[in-house]
């Protein structure tokens, strides 16, 4: 099974029945899953899971945290035995290594967020930098273009001059979402996150060099290679970094 994943936040909502006078906008992290039954079949959903409370740090790691363990939770994954992700290298939300370190742990999680499911073996592959056009590419343009026709037909049905009764909220957007761009639509009300980050240390020699990773079932344990499907694999173990210790006082002269 394949999941394509990749964030689409700016301009989904602006200036939709906004009243506060400026631009709204709302996150999105799209899923393409793609499930092959054999050589020629190819069964593919979309799956929009909007947020339009996300927090400060908007389309980040606890954003896709968030989305990955809603996705298991729903069953997208269900009889899958392989699971291979697909993205960018968005540093700020999927190739670092508290992303990583997030997947680590899910997959550990895993019967826990799904009962009665195994967790399948999980890769997480990276386009490289500047290269490659997913599905969710696609789908999100076709997204756009509905909001942009919901919009357009609020407006006209409210009349000149009129406000319109244009979708203001991810709950709103849901029914545009799906009726018009083919997709499920889920809410997100709002993104846990941490009162305070644990620093991570980098991966040795760096997480940039690795475009293929998998994990083994135990948190903070990567498998990681230099080429998708091709090398040997290296065992990667994500580790807290050190404190400073604290500098001894000086006895006063």
């Amino acid at each position: 099974m394949l999941a394509w994943v990749d964030f689409t936040e700016a301009d989904l909502m602006r200036n939709i029945g906004n009243t506060n006078g400026g631009p709204k906008t709302m996150v999105d992290m799209v899923m393409v899953v793609e499930s092959h039954g054999d050589a020629t079949a190819i069964h593919r959903r979309y799956f929009d899971f909007v947020c339009d409370n996300p927090g400060k740090g908007k389309n980040d790691v606890p954003y896709v945290d968030a989305v990955m363990r809603t996705a298991i939770s729903m069953g997208l994954f269900d009889g899958c035995k392989v699971l291979h992700i697909i993205s960018d290298g968005g540093p700020k939300h999927f190739k670092n290594v508290y992303n990583m370190n997030a997947m680590s742990i899910i997959v550990h999680e895993w019967p826990r967020l799904r009962p009665g499911s195994a967790a399948p073996r999980v890769h997480w592959h990276f386009m490289a930098p500047y290269h490659g056009h997913s599905n969710c590419d696609s789908h999100a343009g076709v997204m756009k273009n509905a909001l942009r026709r919901a919009q357009r037909d609020a407006q006209q049905a409210a009349g000149p001059g009129e406000p319109s009764k244009a979708p203001q909220t991810a709950v709103e957007l849901t029914a545009v979402i799906e009726a018009l761009a083919a997709s499920t639509a889920v809410v997100l009300p709002s993104i846990p996150r941490p009162a305070q980050r644990t620093d991570l240390k980098s991966l040795s020699k760096g997480i940039k060099k690795y475009y293929e990773f998998q994990f083994t079932g135990t948190p903070g344990e990567v498998l990681c290679r230099l080429h998708t499907g091709m090398g040997e694999w290296v065992l990667q173990h994500v580790e807290e970094k050190k404190k400073a210790a604290a500098a001894a006082p000086v006895a006063a002269l």
